[in-house]
């Protein structure tokens, strides 16, 4: 297996200190992963599939592209709620 290392710059505004440094280096994020919001593409998630991804992303991989390449994963969602049309997770983001 060929190992590729890349360095990525993400944003993503910050939710009431949404983010936290672990002791092992690794970083635990919370944020909205989806919503029931029109999209960009005029696409709508209906709060059956939202609650539906509640329960099925827990312990899933954190991928940086769409792709869901295997280079391309960066941690685990540990946590997933539904929250005001919204769903939020929790997840782990592994160090370098």
């Amino acid at each position: 297996m060929k190992t590729i290392l890349k360095k990525f710059k993400v944003y993503a505004p910050p939710d009431n200190k949404a983010y936290g440094l672990n002791q092992d280096g690794t970083l635990t994020i919370t944020g909205i992963a989806s919503t029931t919001n029109e999209d960009l593409d005029g696409e709508i998630i209906t709060p059956d599939a939202l609650r539906s991804l509640e329960r099925q992303v827990a312990g899933l991989n954190l991928h940086l592209d769409h792709n869901h390449s295997y280079d391309g994963g960066i941690g685990v969602i540990t946590e997933a709620e539904i929250q005001d049309n919204s769903l939020r997770i929790t997840a782990i983001v592994l160090p370098e």
